[in-house]
């Protein structure tokens, strides 16, 4: 395993640990928010569990998805060189993006943060 893929790692625990925490500040009949229209408001939610255990679950996929490209990837046995270089550093942004949106929508479901995005 690549030593960039470490960062990936350190990320999820991150995530995982906060939304854990901030579990503890949200109801258990909370409606936390699951999906934005194309204006941007909010038009699906989700319960409290589902919303604190999707998107680790879907990090941990992309994650394990990203470390097993390279054995299907016909492009990456022509240039080994360049895609070790570019698969860690797409993975860790993709998981750093996928967490942020998590924290957020668990600090909405918290009702900490407004949904004009200003903390309160």
């Amino acid at each position: 395993m690549n030593k960039k893929f470490w960062i990936s790692i350190i990320i999820i625990i991150v995530q995982i640990a906060l939304a854990l925490y901030l579990s503890s500040f949200i109801a258990s009949e909370a409606k936390i928010p699951s999906h934005w229209n194309f204006r941007g408001e909010i038009d699906g939610y989700t319960g409290k569990w589902t919303a604190i255990l999707l998107f680790p679950g879907i990090n941990v996929f992309l994650f394990i998805f990203m470390l097993v490209l390279p054995v299907f990837s016909v492009r990456y046995r022509e240039a080994p060189e360049r895609f070790s270089r570019m698969v860690p550093i797409i993975t860790n942004i993709v998981i750093f993006f996928f967490a942020i949106i998590h924290i957020y929508t668990l600090l909405l479901g918290a009702e900490l943060v407004s949904t004009t995005g200003s903390f309160i």
